[in-house]
């Protein structure tokens, strides 16, 4: 069973799960659906997904789970009504069978038919489109564009790595063995740490708690392993650089605002809740 909570600094895996969507996954849906409003005033949140096909949420924010399941950010949200970020709900509902999933993301098919149940409850109709907003740009720190001291080139071969999961998914691994995977990321408050990760996948984690775009104008690619620990809270009781210093001092690099084109997701019609 996966447990997810609704904030998107913790659910990076849904970009993959994602950008794999097609028309024809689109169109599938629930065998059956539940979704009932929660007044119980609490502000604990979660989405399980189970064996079977089967999703329970409880107390899910509607604003949350939209961001979830369209991969956006807040900040890319646009034309949603005020009651979007206060509306909970309960949603029970079951697939027609198992889909295959990653070991920690819910299958495209799952997510699709989520996206379909707010059609249907909520009359959702959304479109996306470039907007310009203000952005950070992730730069060299160092005109020979040296590393800082927690950042360095992976040896890891990801790509090889990536394919034996896959092929031991498929059923390519000896019986009871599960190929190690080392290439992943991890944020927490005020951590992340990475193994054989990107600069973009560093700049989708910087966006969460910058509240902004990043883009890219390093000019790195390959793979890195990095870590970088900052103070959320700038106070006497949590010691520690900003952000802005901490990726300046840890990883050799730097921000610079400027306006980007970003894409966003445009609401052009939400209707509270169709009762079931």
């Amino acid at each position: 069973m996966i447990s997810i909570r609704f904030s998107f600094f913790v659910i990076p895996f849904l970009v993959s799960a994602l950008s794999a969507q097609t028309q024809a996954v689109d169109t599938l849906q629930f065998e059956v659906a539940s979704v009932k409003p929660n007044n119980s005033g609490s502000q604990n949140a979660n989405m399980e997904l189970h064996p079977g096909g089967r999703i329970t949420g409880t107390n899910v924010v509607l604003a949350g789970l939209i961001r979830t399941i369209f991969n956006i950010q807040p900040y890319q949200l646009v034309n949603a009504p005020d009651w979007l970020e206060t509306a909970r709900f309960d949603i029970e509902a079951k697939a027609d069978r198992e889909y295959s999933a990653r070991e920690d993301a819910p299958a495209p098919e799952l997510l699709a038919m989520l996206r379909n149940l707010l059609a249907d409850r909520f009359k959702l109709v959304v479109h996306r489109e470039l907007r310009e907003m203000p952005a950070y740009a992730l730069v060299n720190a160092k005109t020979d564009g040296t590393l800082g001291p927690q950042m360095r080139r992976s040896e890891i071969d990801c790509e090889a790595e990536a394919a034996r999961a896959f092929a031991a998914k498929r059923g390519g691994a000896p019986p009871g063995q599960k190929p190690i995977v080392r290439c992943r990321i991890s944020t927490n408050a005020g951590r992340i740490v990475g193994t054989g990760t990107t600069i973009s996948e560093l700049m989708r984690r910087l966006s969460a708690p910058l509240g902004r775009p990043v883009v890219d104008r390093t000019g790195l690619s390959g793979s890195f392993d990095l870590e970088l620990q900052w103070s959320p809270d700038q106070t006497a009781d949590t010691p520690g650089p900003s952000l802005f210093t901490a990726i300046q001092e840890h990883l050799g690099l730097r921000l610079e605002s400027q306006r980007a084109p970003v894409e966003v997701l445009v609401i052009d019609r939400l209707e509270r809740l169709t009762p079931d």
